[in-house]
């Protein structure tokens, strides 16, 4: 159902004011498991207005029922809580912490905290 070179990417607009406050889009594809992994990043300026979960919902949505994906993961900074909180409300569930995942710019080694959402989760 889709092209394993091919990547989905969007924009983040505030509808009233058509301004662009962030981006959302997949990350890596697994094609012999039908799964895909997203990310996304918005402006602090708009933070706890629900333009997140929106977007990811939206995101899941069109990746399930358009392209055909059976799993979609994504992940966030153990410290970044609130990435968390975006990923719970759009229907995803907390698979754990991935130890030293992540290596810094600075050289330092972070841990991600897992999520992920199958088609068969949704309501």
């Amino acid at each position: 159902l889709y092209d394993d070179k091919e990547y989905y990417q969007w924009g983040i607009c505030i509808k009233e004011t058509n301004s662009l406050v962030g981006s959302i889009g997949t990350v890596s594809h697994n094609n012999d498991n039908d799964s895909c992994e997203i990310g996304y990043c918005i402006s602090q300026s708009v933070w706890g207005n629900g333009y997140m979960t929106e977007a990811v919902k939206a995101m899941n949505d069109y990746l399930f029922d358009k392209v055909g994906f059976h799993r979609i993961s994504a992940m966030h900074y153990k410290e970044n809580l609130s990435s968390g909180r975006v990923m719970v409300k759009a229907g995803m569930t907390y698979e754990g912490c991935k130890r030293g995942y992540y290596k810094t710019l600075d050289g330092a080694y972070i841990d991600c905290e897992s999520y992920a959402v199958i088609k068969s989760d949704r309501q």
